[in-house]
């Protein structure tokens, strides 16, 4: 949930006080949804090799390898995460 919102505020909306980052989050008996949507222009998805001593740039990798699926449409990721 972190690497999302950072990666919307930082990334998305350019740490742009005056833009919002929306986040929804869904919690079932089985299983997890979040949305989360900025501002942005949207993902730019380059792919990082993630040990590449950097500071930045795994986020999104950390959290596709956490979840079950995730879909990026435009400037909003939605992650599923099965419970069970």
């Amino acid at each position: 949930l972190n690497e999302l919102l950072v990666n919307g505020i930082i990334h998305g909306n350019n740490s742009d006080i005056n833009k919002d980052v929306e986040l929804s989050i869904c919690v079932k008996e089985d299983c997890l949804n979040i949305v989360v949507r900025d501002e942005g222009r949207g993902v730019d998805r380059v792919y990082r090799d993630p040990k590449e001593l950097r500071c930045y740039g795994r986020g999104l990798l950390i959290v596709e390898s956490l979840a079950d699926d995730m879909k990026i449409n435009g400037c909003e990721i939605s992650v599923y995460k099965n419970l069970c």
